[in-house]
This record gives structure tokens, C-alpha cells and sequence, in this order.
């Protein structure tokens, strides 16, 4: 965003994305915020992110804990493990399915069938990265104790909450306002630390009183 504004360029989100793309997935979709949907391609035109419209209640509800388990990883190596993985084609083949349920669901406003089918997701994905060539797993105790402290919670307490992860460690356990308190109690419990975000984006430039630099 600063560098395409210091080039007096005239370029939509979607469009700059395909620049943060270069760097990372994450950046790319990071730059339309909210919830957004990074499409696959071949090139700038078909490979960008977009920002899918949901109802405001959705957003604005929407808390994120992050359980912040350290564990190095190295990412690229992460995904070339994935694409040699004997479950790759499998998830390929599983996913673009799964991505129109996702995007019915965040239209609709559905927290549970959202948060629901990105918690299957993180176990899909991580089946794929771990079952590569070197069997890398990335979990350590503590993520499988905050997987199942969400798991307690949505069977003993019925508290609106769902896991997610990348391919590291830490875990992203998706809540309502109303219920983040006791969340992040439990995800605590679990002996990490924890964060508690909201939902951001899509990326601005920045006032130059509240510039970093």
C-alpha cells in the first residue's frame, strides 16, 4: 500500500494484492481485509484477493485468541512437503467445494457453519503437511491441549468456539464477543500466552501522525 501511494498509482485493493501476493499468501489477502477469498490463477488477473461481503453483525461479533505456542518452522519447506504429500491431490480435488460452502456461509452470516468448516480445514491442511516426505510435525503439546480445551468448551458449556492453525504451532480459536472473556481464560490455562484481536483490514495507508517511521 505505502509503496504503490509513493508511486502516485492508481490501483484498487484487488489489484495491489496481486502485488502482496509476491511475498506471501497472507499478505495478499491481508490487503482487502476482513474476510477474504484468495483465488487461484495463473497469473495477476485471476490469481487475487477479493473481500467477500458478509452481514456487519458477523464481522463486528467476531473475536479471534490466539494461543501463542513457539515452535521454528520453516514455510517453505512446509509447502513443498505438502505438494508431495500422497493426500495433496485429495485435498485439491476436496477443498474448492469446501470454499463455496465457506463463502454461502459467511453471506448467510453463519458463525457455527463458518468457524465449523475452518476448523476442519486446519485438520485437512495439516494432514497434507505432515505427510510429506520428512513427516514434519509442527503441533506441540500445548496445541493439542488448547484443541481440546475448544473442544470442552463447545461440548460441557455450549460456547460458540472453533479452532484454526496454520502449519505452525500457535492456534487461532475463533469466538463471539460475549464469550471472549471465558475463552481466553481457558485457552490461558493451557499455559501460553494469549492475544485477543478483532477483525482487520483491508490494509490503508496510515495518517503521517500515527506513522510508525
Amino acid at each position: 500500500m505505502a509503496l504503490v501511494e509513493a508511486a502516485g498509482l492508481e490501483m484498487s485493493r484487488p489489484e495491489i494484492s496481486t502485488v502482496a501476493r509476491r511475498g506471501s499468501s497472507s499478505a495478499a489477502r491481508a490487503v482487502t481485509g476482513g474476510f477474504s477469498h484468495l483465488r487461484a490463477g495463473l497469473n495477476d488477473e485471476d490469481c487475487r484477493s477479493e473481500r467477500i461481503p458478509v452481514p456487519d453483525a458477523l464481522e463486528s461479533d467476531l473475536r479471534v485468541v490466539g494461543g501463542l505456542v513457539s515452535s521454528y518452522k520453516e514455510t517453505e519447506q512446509a509447502h513443498q512437503e505438502a505438494a508431495e504429500s500422497h493426500m495433496f491431490g485429495a485435498r485439491l480435488a476436496h477443498v474448492h467445494g469446501q470454499i463455496a460452502e465457506m463463502r454461502d456461509a459467511l453471506r448467510d452470516g453463519d458463525f457455527h457453519r463458518t468457524f465449523e468448516l475452518a476448523e476442519g480445514d486446519t485438520l485437512s491442511l495439516t494432514a497434507t503437511t505432515m505427510t510429506g516426505p520428512a513427516g514434519w510435525v509442527y503441533w506441540q503439546p500445548r496445541t493439542i491441549a488448547i484443541f481440546n480445551a475448544v473442544r470442552e468448551l463447545r461440548r460441557e458449556e455450549g460456547v460458540p468456539v472453533y479452532f484454526s492453525a496454520d502449519t505452525g504451532a500457535s492456534v487461532y480459536v475463533n469466538t463471539s464477543q460475549e464469550h471472549v472473556d471465558r475463552v481466553e481464560a481457558a485457552i490461558a490455562d493451557c499455559g501460553v500466552e494469549t492475544r485477543v484481536w478483532e477483525l482487520g483490514g483491508p490494509a490503508r495507508v496510515l495518517d503521517e501522525s500515527d506513522a510508525l517511521f
